[in-house]
C-alpha cells in the first residue's frame, strides 16, 4: 500500500493492491501453464515411436 501511496498518490491505496494481486494470478496462471507444456514435452519425448 506505501509503495501504492508513493507511486501514484492516494488512488494508490486502492490501485496499489490490486495491481499486485493482479500480477501474482498472471504469475500463478503462467506457472501452471508451464508446467502442463513441460508435462506435454516429457511424454513426447518418453513414448516410444
Amino acid at each position: 500500500m506505501l509503495g501504492g501511496l508513493q507511486l501514484l498518490g492516494p488512488i494508490g491505496i486502492l490501485v496499489g493492491p490490486m495491481l499486485v494481486a493482479f500480477l501474482q494470478a498472471l504469475l500463478l496462471m503462467l506457472r501452471k501453464e508451464l508446467d502442463v507444456l513441460a508435462k506435454e514435452n516429457g511424454e513426447t519425448q518418453t513414448t516410444p515411436a
